[in-house]
């Protein structure tokens, strides 16, 4: 099926978002074997048209215009959900200017994972000349761990950029000095627990050291690790709105 009738089948059968079929169209023009995932996840329930952003109606509040950049891989992509994650739904319903920094599958280290400057800390760099955000959210992926990249330690002034916490720790430092705005991370771990009680301690010393955000869904089981539009819409939105409200 050529990719151009593809996303047509979507935007009829699921109501992909314009934006959304601009996403998966690029996304698959990289990793065209990505098809058959998208065409498996279509047919899911939670999937449906009954959960496109159509339907999410639109409330102003104190999250409308605030402006919030997305640094991200899978989950803030929506690999599982035809595109649209928890961004598109606090864009849809609260007016949030959800600017999505995302590749699929790649490094949150500074290492390329499918062409040159993939990585999360390559495309930070770009975004510092580019945007002035209100808050910056940044998804740890699971891709770092599950190939064995070092966790690593919290420094004084030289991050390691190369290890999962300098990394973190590097961003963290030059929006402080650049941006000065609120800092989220969220993690949804569940593949190694020894690995994630790891991380979650490291990562419990950032958020005392910056006094940043943290949302972690790894250890509820009703989050699955492949969320669909149902899940983004009526579990991680909510719980999204509460924790920017909180910090805008």
């Amino acid at each position: 099926m050529k990719k151009s009738v593809f996303l047509e089948l979507l935007e009829t059968q699921n109501a992909i978002s314009p934006i959304a079929r601009e996403e998966l169209s690029q996304d698959l023009t990289l990793h065209p074997e990505h098809a058959q995932y998208y065409f498996n996840q279509a047919k899911k329930v939670g999937n449906s048209k009954e959960y496109s952003l159509e339907n999410v109606e639109f409330s102003q509040n104190i999250l409308t215009d605030k402006t919030a950049l997305f640094l991200g891989s899978n989950t803030t992509f929506g690999l599982s959900s035809l595109g649209e994650s928890f961004v598109d739904y606090l864009w849809q319903k609260d007016g949030l200017i959800g600017l999505k920094d995302v590749e699929v599958d790649t490094f949150l280290t500074h290492q390329d994972s499918f062409q040159k400057d993939d990585s999360y800390i390559s495309r930070f760099q770009n975004d510092l000349k580019l945007y002035q955000p209100d808050a910056l959210v940044i998804e740890l992926p699971e891709l770092d761990l599950n190939k064995n990249v070092k966790i690593g330690d919290l420094a004084d002034k030289h991050y390691d950029t190369k290890t999962i916490i300098g990394a973190v720790e590097y961003m963290i430092s030059q929006t402080s000095l650049l941006w000065g705005c609120p800092i989220i991370l969220f993690m949804n771990y569940k593949n190694d627990y020894k690995k994630y009680v790891y991380l979650f301690e490291k990562v419990l010393q950032l958020k005392q050291k910056w006094q940043i955000e943290l949302i972690d869904l790894s250890t509820d089981k009703e989050i699955d690790i492949q969320p669909t539009r149902q899940q983004y819409r009526d579990v991680w939105l909510p719980i999204f709105e509460d924790k920017l409200r909180q910090v805008l």
